[in-house]
């Protein structure tokens, strides 16, 4: 047959079907697992042929699955699936995601309530752990993901982002949530003792980032858009680096890439 040939629309193609059991947060949970950490994956599953199928594969890898909240089927919601279709060249000819769950439970109440399912179900489990680290992806909603932020930050864990893509990365710099549960951002006069938003060295929310560059840009017009790079604490920062009126070029494109600091 054509190597390049692609699959053809409004019939049946002859296909390889293959099945894993994915996502961001899993990838990085079996990796974490399989290096010997002591792991627990945080997600919700539905009470449906592909939910039980994930919990088999969660428990053929030896994972705990006291993390992963499987939901009734009168909640009408289906576990996350995400169907890639390939060419004969195995490049993405289309694609179907189907991410509606997390979003549905972990939007908070207003106020929270013992009903939503983070207060009730994951952040007690965190503060009865005690992780050293806490491990985000932004496939979180905003004022979900903010939530964890916090309750990471009340026990003294250190947090790990993982942005997951342009669209949602900048979720790390999104007030979508009522006052006490995410304050405004500081004014350019603030210090960031008086901040319980997103402070900066040595104090951070946030300890360890892994954008691409797509998804570096996209955080960083975020903040620009945000204002957040005019405020006192963070100027404090970059005082403190103490970089020469000379600049660092070569280090910073050392450390980086050349065009990542022409990018600025």
């Amino acid at each position: 047959s054509d190597s390049t040939a692609s699959p053809a629309l409004q019939t049946s193609n002859p296909a390889r079907i293959t099945q894993s059991l994915g996502g961001v947060a899993h990838n990085i949970a079996q990796a974490a697992h399989l290096l010997g950490s002591r792991v627990r994956l945080c997600s919700a599953v539905a009470d449906d042929l592909s939910g039980r199928a994930a919990l088999a594969t969660l428990s053929a890898q030896g994972f705990d699955a006291g993390g992963i909240k499987v939901l009734d089927a009168s909640s009408g919601l289906r576990t996350a699936q995400y169907v890639a279709v390939n060419d004969a060249k195995k490049d993405l000819f289309v694609a179907m995601a189907d991410m509606s769950i997390l979003e549905a439970v972990s939007t908070p109440a207003k106020p929270p309530s013992s009903s939503d399912v983070l207060t009730s179900f994951w952040l007690p489990q965190l503060q009865r752990e005690k992780p050293n680290w806490l491990v985000l992806d932004a496939n979180w909603p905003a004022p979900a993901l903010h939530r964890w932020l916090r309750a990471a930050q009340s026990i003294n864990a250190k947090v790990a982002y993982e942005p997951v893509s342009t669209a949602k990365a900048p979720r790390l710099f999104t007030a979508t949530t009522t006052p006490t549960l995410l304050p405004p951002y500081l004014p350019s006069s603030s210090s960031s003792s008086s901040s319980p938003f997103l402070s900066v060295f040595p104090n951070p929310l946030v300890h360890i980032a892994t954008p691409n560059i797509h998804e570096l840009s996209a955080l960083h017009a975020a903040a620009r858009a945000a204002a957040l790079f005019d405020r006192a604490d963070w100027w404090s920062v970059i005082d403190a680096l103490g970089i020469p009126p000379t600049g660092a070029r070569v280090r910073m494109a050392l450390a980086s890439t050349p065009d990542l600091v022409d990018a600025g």
